[in-house]
């Protein structure tokens, strides 16, 4: 009995550290792809789903998008809010203006300006650019406000996105 529980975990242990599991995701990443360019967004969103619950970075963003739009599933903000804040938190620029956008306007998460300001802080630095997007935030927020979203931000990136 030992030796099978054994063989077992060595079975695992090997697909594990072969990368299996990761060519797996890959592979359902691009399945889900290639039935979201055929319009099968039902087809999409089963294996885009599988790919990001891997933690797949471009699943998790393809898959917060295809929720706030209604693609393969009802239009759902807090679902999409779920798989963006994944993703940008792997470092995902488009995942982390997308949820800059969703906290300044209270989409899917509870309205957080100084969150909006940090989240588009970072994208505006990982793409090495400053945005617009930050500026009309910086219109309607004190300047406490905006320090303090400026410490978050670079908290956020010190602790690469562990502490945001």
């Amino acid at each position: 009995m030992r030796i099978s529980k054994l063989l077992v975990t060595l079975a695992f242990s090997t697909l594990l550290g072969s990368g299996a599991v990761v060519a797996s995701a890959e592979e359902d990443y691009i399945k889900g792809m290639e039935a979201h360019r055929t319009g099968d967004f039902k087809n999409s969103m089963k294996s885009l789903t599988l790919a990001a619950e891997q933690g797949h970075l471009k699943a998790q963003f393809k898959l917060g998008w295809m929720y706030r739009l209604g693609r393969g599933a009802l239009e759902n903000d807090k679902t999409a809010f779920k798989w963006l804040i994944l993703a940008a938190e792997q470092g995902h620029t488009d995942a982390q203006y997308s949820v800059a956008y969703q906290y300044r306007f209270g989409e899917g998460v509870e309205l957080d300006n100084k969150r909006a300001y940090m989240w588009s802080s970072i994208a505006a630095f990982n793409e090495g650019v400053d945005n617009s997007y930050k500026e009309d935030l910086r219109k309607i927020m004190t300047n406490k406000e905006i320090s303090k979203a400026q410490e978050m931000a670079s908290r956020c990136l010190e602790s690469s996105y562990k502490d945001c």
